[in-house]
């Protein structure tokens, strides 16, 4: 419904995070949705979730903004404030398009999370199994 949503409003984004393993068919208890907008459309995600608030900053380049979309928490995250950070080409890089309950949606590629994941995470070796079963490419 988000995916949607986020579609009809006219919103440019990417899912991200652990939801991207999730959108590309490996199936977990999904805890919450993360999804990547440019980084100066802050105002306009808030906008969206009609809500009063602001961004946290964790390190520069990247903030996030947690909310609630039917129930389910929503991880909002900013990446960028460099040159060239705001471009459709840079939110996209990495990306595969992925049918999302009808809808074609730009989702981070399971090989960019392969190659930049952390071994240890919970979801690497998940991911990890999954390519080498559909023969995708490892590093």
């Amino acid at each position: 419904q988000l995916v949607k949503k986020l579609k009809e409003s006219g919103m440019t984004f990417k899912v991200d995070g652990s939801t991207m393993i999730f959108a590309h068919g490996l199936e977990f208890k999904l805890d919450k949705i993360c999804i990547t907008f440019k980084w100066n459309e802050g105002q306009k995600v808030l906008d969206f979730f009609g809500e009063a608030g602001e961004f946290s900053e964790v390190f520069p380049g990247f903030k996030y903004y947690d909310t609630k979309f039917s129930g389910m928490k929503v991880r909002c995250m900013l990446y960028g404030e460099f040159l060239g950070s705001d471009t459709d080409e840079v939110l996209y890089q990495n990306t595969d398009i992925v049918e999302i309950d009808g809808v074609l949606t730009h989702v981070q590629s399971l090989e960019f999370y392969y190659e930049n994941g952390e071994l240890d995470n919970k979801y690497y070796k998940m991911v990890e199994e999954y390519m080498k079963h559909n023969n995708r490419d490892l590093k």
